[in-house]
């Protein structure tokens, strides 16, 4: 399940790192990119066996004290405090593993990743649904490496979020994530 998940965090670090290139064919998606994807910390959903996740333990993870002063946030199983959830809702009847909110020299980078037994095709109407309704615009969907996903733009592309969607024994794993002006 560890490599699933894995995969999906791959899936959307890779379109994110695609999605923000220079070479402007950001959102275009009959571009491709061969820049490898950055590695993408703390999006890897949390599971119940420990020795499936790659997110450290408490007993790993710096005190609050020793950790540097940084506008960096994570949180597991819930949200981070500042979580713009008036942009990125969160999924009814499902479970946050992991989100994270790091603001930027104008702009601020999210993600959102969790389960539910909503169907994926449900979990995709619900965020097009939301993040359309907000103005943005979808610029891309279908399949990456097997998983649902969509990727939508708005404000001429300064913000763009990811949406992918993968099922292991009817339960969904979903991550949306992408970087929003401001």
């Amino acid at each position: 399940m560890r490599t699933h998940r894995l995969t999906l965090t791959a899936v959307v670090a890779a379109a994110l790192v695609s999605g923000c290139t220079d070479d402007g064919t950001a959102g275009d998606p009959t571009s491709s990119s061969t820049s490898e994807p950055a590695a993408s910390p703390a999006q890897t959903p949390a599971t119940s066996d420990p020795s499936e996740s790659s997110v450290p333990s408490e007993s790993t993870v710096p005190s609050e004290s020793s950790q540097p002063s940084s506008p960096t946030g994570v949180a597991t199983g819930e949200l981070v405090e500042g979580f713009p959830t008036d942009v990125v809702p969160l999924l009814p009847d499902s479970t946050i593993t992991v989100s994270t909110l790091t603001p930027g020299e104008g702009s601020r980078t999210v993600s959102l990743s969790g389960t539910t037994a909503t169907p994926a095709d449900q979990v995709l109407a619900f965020y097009r649904t939301s993040l359309v309704g907000q103005g943005f615009v979808e610029t891309a969907g279908g399949q990456a490496a097997g998983f649902p996903t969509a990727t939508f733009t708005r404000a001429g592309g300064a913000d763009l979020l990811v949406v992918a969607v993968s099922t292991l024994e009817g339960v969904q794993t979903f991550t949306i994530g992408g970087t929003l002006a401001g």
